[in-house]
């Protein structure tokens, strides 16, 4: 198996230098849109790896349901080890409705706010659904996630009122995703997404340090990154002004390869059939 640098799985190497694939990039460098029949099961994710590693250029694969994007990211890992796949995950239920998953909301926060930043993954994965759906657009993204690090100026106050604002419930002591807890310059709080609770202690208006902590044993967690949080609003997405919202797809790089997993499915799906 390969090392994990991103390096095609050596079952994979003939596909990459066959003449197949050189015509299909030519096709999508050249007339900037090809179709590639004659795909079942995985092969179209394997050769969405192929086209990927050959271009050098960033991939959004489209899939027609939410399952499907799933374990096409689980794929492209495989087909690429060390490969930096992402999925951007639709809500499960429809706009107005309770219950809308917090760390579904973090994981697209989380991907939006390394797109703005010029952290580029090389796969992005999305349902068709999830494209639908409003996502902030970069001035609202700057407001739903607030970065912390040792040695930046705040008032432990600001961060508390932030967080107030921003959906967090404030307990005694953090119990779940969506808590925070306060206890004189120390503010515990649990991000949406993250396998533990972070703490971060003040020393005046400075934040002295972060990390991340076990509930159980109060203690930090061997091996937990330290140093720096990123926290992520909670709340009702129903509620953002439409003037604030956008796409997915203005966040990604305009070199971006777009690739569609059976389209007709999509079509069918997008027209609100099943």
């Amino acid at each position: 198996m390969p090392e994990k640098t991103g390096e095609l799985q050596p079952f994979l190497q003939p596909i990459e230098q066959s003449a197949a694939v050189a015509e299909l990039c030519h096709r999508l460098t050249e007339n900037r849109h090809a179709a590639a029949t004659g795909q079942w099961g995985s092969c179209a994710l394997a050769l969405a790896a192929v086209v990927q590693k050959k271009l050098a250029r960033p991939l959004l694969v489209i899939t027609a349901h939410l399952d499907e994007a799933d374990d096409a990211v689980d794929q492209l890992t495989f087909f690429r080890p060390g490969s930096d796949a992402r999925l951007y995950p639709a809500f499960e239920v429809l706009p107005g409705e309770s219950n809308v998953s917090d760390e579904l909301a973090a994981q697209r926060l989380e991907l939006l706010v390394d797109l703005a930043a010029g952290d580029k993954p090389q796969i992005v994965v999305a349902p068709v659904q999830s494209l639908m759906q409003p996502s902030p657009n970069r001035d609202l993204l700057k407001d739903l996630v607030l970065s912390l690090k040792t040695g930046q100026s705040i008032a432990r106050d600001a961060l508390v009122r932030w967080l107030t604002e921003h959906g967090y419930t404030r307990l005694d002591a953090v119990e779940d995703a969506g808590d925070f807890a306060v206890r004189g310059e120390i503010v515990d709080v649990w991000a949406p997404g993250e396998a533990y609770p972070v703490r971060v202690d003040f020393f005046g208006d400075e934040i002295e340090s972060i990390h991340p902590f076990d509930i159980e044993s109060l203690g930090a967690v061997p091996g937990g990154k330290t140093g720096d949080a990123r926290l992520v609003g909670l709340g009702d997405r129903t509620k953002w002004p439409i003037e604030q919202t956008t796409s997915l797809l203005n966040y990604l790089p305009p070199d971006t390869v777009v690739w569609l997993i059976e389209p007709s499915e999509i079509q069918t799906t997008v027209s609100g059939g099943r």
